[in-house]
């Protein structure tokens, strides 16, 4: 019986590299039957950079769900995934289970231009790109450094 020697490179394969015959190991065949054979010299198919566990295990994912609620009566900044540059500015009042939002106060703003006042607006959530807290609130203690 003949084994291949280099197995093609094609997308979503990987190249086996040179396959030998051993009769230590038994491998099946694209026939249904068994063949010796262990792969020696394999040759990479693709050249991935590797990322240590270190710098995987940085990135802390939060869940968005306490994130909003904490945004409850606070300014926000809300950009749409549809219509380019457009933002909705104005205070949250409620969130949803499906996170929809309801501002109230609401401005549109189209590339960096206000456009309308809009006032109370419900934005449902699947044309939410991003939703952002308006201003960072500065600690009133605040500590000043001195050398």
């Amino acid at each position: 019986m003949n084994v291949m020697n280099d197995l093609v490179k094609s997308p979503g394969l990987i190249a086996m590299g040179n396959l030998r015959r051993q009769p230590s190991q038994r491998v099946a065949t694209n026939s249904n039957l068994t063949s010796d054979a262990t792969i020696s010299n394999p040759r990479p198919s693709t050249t991935h950079s590797f990322q240590s566990p270190a710098h995987i295990m940085s990135f802390v994912p939060i869940n968005p769900r306490p994130f909003l609620q904490n945004l409850v009566n606070e300014e926000v900044i809300i950009r749409l995934k549809w219509g380019g540059q457009t933002e909705y500015k104005g205070k949250l009042v409620s969130i949803d289970s499906y996170m929809n939002i309801q501002l109230s106060g609401a401005e549109e703003w189209i590339d960096s231009e206000m456009t309308s006042t809009l006032g109370q607006v419900l934005i449902r959530c699947n044309n939410v790109l991003y939703i952002s807290a308006a201003q960072i609130k500065k600690e009133e203690d605040d500590t000043k450094m001195e050398g």
